[in-house]
Formats: structure tokens, C-alpha cells, sequence
């Protein structure tokens, strides 16, 4: 019986692992970044089901939302990307995902998720903080409609597939900078390197 139980939980994270990699090749396809996100948070919307998917990195403390599934040119300042940004840095600053409706033994804040849900009717967000060696650099935010709430399973193919992603689409951003954008920051670590502690 414990072999048993012990194949199926390794069988689950094997099906978790390949559609995260699906999900991670959908995005990675696409030559630009742009086009790379929005291909990767669309894809993940249509395989765990849900309204909207959003992506948004993380730079000089401040989550701005870079794609959106489904939605090719968004206006940066709309409400909505505001809020869902708001969302983004609440769980940053956390360091933990937030699924709201949240539990009522929950400890974590959800003032923005509750502000997001109650704008754009999302019945259940699941928002997920993105780390790339031990630093967060961004976040996913799922959005489904009332009724279809967000188990376990879900919220570990999500943590998956961000986890996969991340990396990915920061390399992506970093090939797509201007050369003179490149040559800036790399003065500026050799800088670090030169006059910083030690």
C-alpha cells in the first residue's frame, strides 16, 4: 500500500513536471520576449483553466505587469494593470503565494487581491511569487471565475511552471535590451565588483 501511494504521488509529480515543461515551451517558442510571455501566461490560462493569466517583474522594488493571456497591447495605465500590480507586490512582499478567498485561519494580508477581485469579478486568484537564485524578480497571477476555486494540484503545476519560467523569460528581456542598455549595467556590476563591501 505505501508502494503504491508512493508511485502515484511520484506518477503526479512527473504529470506535473511534463505540463509544466509544455507550458514553459509554449512561452520559449517565440523569439522576442514580448512574445515569449504572452504566449507562456496565455497557454497556462487555457491549461489550468483560467479567465486571465498575468506575469509582471519586479524592478527597483515595483511589480509592473509586462503580459497579460489572451490580450496582445494593454494600456499601462489602466486600472485594472495597476491593481493587478498592486496584487503582485502584495505577495512579494510577503515572500509567500495568496490564494484568495483566502482560509480563515489564513495569516497573510490580501487587502489588494480583495480590491482586484471585487473591480474585475474574479472569483479566485491565486498569485505566486517568482525566484531566481534566492530573489524575487516577479510574479504569475491567476484569475478563475466563482465556483471554480484553485486546489492543491493547481497551485503546485503553477509554482512549477513559474519556477521553469522565470529564467527562461529573464534571459529572453535581457537578449531583447539595446546594446547600449547591455553595456550600461554591465559597467554598473563591474562597478559593484570594483567599489562594493569587501
Amino acid at each position: 500500500h505505501a508502494r503504491r501511494r508512493a508511485a502515484a504521488a511520484g506518477g503526479a509529480r512527473a504529470g506535473r513536471s511534463a505540463i509544466a515543461l509544455d507550458l514553459v515551451a509554449a512561452g520559449l517558442e517565440q523569439e522576442r520576449f514580448a512574445n515569449a510571455a504572452r504566449a507562456a501566461v496565455t497557454e497556462m490560462a487555457v491549461r489550468l483553466g483560467c479567465e486571465r493569466v498575468s506575469l509582471g517583474l519586479t524592478r527597483r522594488r515595483i511589480t509592473r505587469v509586462v503580459a497579460i493571456s489572451h490580450t496582445a497591447q494593454f494600456g499601462r495605465r489602466m486600472n485594472l494593470i495597476r491593481q493587478l500590480g498592486d496584487a503582485m507586490d502584495e505577495a512579494l512582499d510577503q515572500s509567500a503565494a495568496i490564494l484568495f478567498p483566502p482560509t480563515p485561519d489564513e495569516p497573510l494580508a490580501t487587502r489588494a487581491h480583495a480590491a482586484l477581485a471585487e473591480a474585475h469579478g474574479a472569483g479566485h486568484i491565486l498569485t505566486i511569487p517568482l525566484l531566481v537564485r534566492d530573489r524575487h524578480v516577479g510574479a504569475l497571477l491567476l484569475e478563475r471565475p466563482a465556483g471554480a476555486p484553485f486546489d492543491q494540484a493547481t497551485v503546485d503545476l503553477a509554482d512549477a511552471a513559474g519556477a521553469l519560467l522565470a529564467p527562461a523569460l529573464l534571459d529572453k528581456r535581457a537578449n531583447d535590451r539595446w546594446l547600449a542598455v547591455v553595456a550600461w549595467d554591465a559597467l554598473s556590476a563591474q562597478a559593484m565588483r570594483l567599489l562594493g563591501p569587501g
